[in-house]
């Protein structure tokens, strides 16, 4: 129902509700009058103006102007809150969104009106909540590319100079190639959640070994892990699932990646599969800084670091990437965490993934 039809509607209920008013007054105080009349309060001889009908008369236009004077007020109480929301979208369109509708008393709770302003209120909230995500995504974004930019900016402007050696050289080069690994890997972090969050990307299911897939990831990031001596427990059984093998990579890339980032020298990384007839979990488990409360709450935020110091490598995109990847292929993330104790994710996964649309 358009904003037109609804705003018909209401103000048809105001009159129908003006005209009960003022019926129901009217009866009330003619059936009064002929009680009165009755018992003999009105002389049933006296002439027609001055007699029993002048009173009947001048009740019912008592209640006709005590119903108008009720009907005006109601008028009035719905017409507010019109005014209100017009007030309301004016100010959204000009981008203000700290303007809420009071709700109506408890008697009008389950009414029409105070649903549309309900529904009102629940929208400027959702749009000034964007509204933040957009400009701190912003923020956040501009922070990111700024400090790989300025890297290879002023390391490209020191390889410049014809007196360096050729060890300082290959440095230079080093750094500038892995200030742009990041840039690369932050923008393709964009564009796939991006892709994620507006359904772009299909899943594409077929049969093969989660199992495998995680043992692979572990050998891929071997000089991460060999860097600080970690050891690894695994319990993998071969596990056949129908998923997209290529979206649930980036998973364990991100998950396994991240326990080494934050796990101690000389520590361990525990992995295990459990699995029915209809899911199947894989724990990993860190015993690195761990995270508190707060970080764990916000982890799957765009850009969410619990180092606000941006001195870890990373870009807070891993998590929510994992997050969405998860959702879309049909399971759900679990986080249990302790500071300087360590982090345990566990993916929960369906054997046979299921089109939810």
């Amino acid at each position: 129902m358009n904003k037109n039809s609804k705003l018909k509607k209401y103000m048809f209920q105001i009159i129908i509700t003006c005209f009960n008013m003022m019926l129901v007054s009217g009866i009330i105080m003619l059936i009064l009058v002929l009680i009165l009349r009755s018992i003999g309060v009105f002389n049933k001889e006296e002439p027609f103006l001055g007699g029993p009908i002048m009173p009947i008369v001048l009740m019912l236009v008592t209640s006709i102007i005590v119903g108008t004077v009720i009907g005006a007020f109601l008028s009035r109480h719905f017409f507010i809150h019109f005014i209100q929301l017009g007030e309301g979208i004016r100010k959204i369109s000009n981008g203000n969104y700290d303007f809420h509708i009071d709700e109506l008393e408890h008697s009008d709770k389950d009414s029409d009106l105070n649903n549309l302003i309900i529904s009102f209120n629940n929208m400027v909230d959702k749009l000034k909540s964007t509204e933040t995500l957009s400009s701190d995504f912003i923020s956040n974004v501009s922070h990111e590319f700024k400090t790989p930019l300025m890297t290879i900016q002023g390391y490209v402007t020191l390889l410049n100079d014809d007196n360096l050696s050729a060890s300082e050289r290959k440095k230079y080069i080093d750094i500038i190639t892995d200030a742009t690994r990041k840039l690369t890997n932050l923008t393709s972090n964009i564009l796939k959640i991006s892709k994620l969050e507006n359904d772009k990307i299909d899943i594409e299911p077929k049969e093969y070994n989660v199992s495998e897939q995680v043992r692979e990831t572990i050998i891929m990031l071997e000089a991460s892990w060999e860097k600080k001596n970690i050891d690894f427990d695994l319990s993998l059984p071969d596990c056949m699932i129908i998923n997209d093998e290529e979206l649930l990579e980036q998973v364990w890339t991100n998950i396994i990646g991240n326990a080494i980032k934050f796990s101690k020298e000389n520590s361990k990384i525990e992995i295990y599969l459990v699995s029915n007839d209809e899911m199947v979990s894989i724990s990993i488990r860190d015993y690195g800084i761990g995270m508190n409360e707060e970080v764990v709450k916000h982890i799957f935020d765009k850009f969410y670091q619990g180092d606000e110091s941006h001195s870890s490598e990373g870009n807070g995109l891993g998590m929510t990437l994992v997050n969405k990847v998860c959702e879309l292929c049909g399971g759900n993330v679990e986080i249990k965490s302790q500071v300087d104790v360590g982090t345990t994710i566990k993916v929960n996964l369906p054997i046979v993934y299921k089109n939810k649309k």
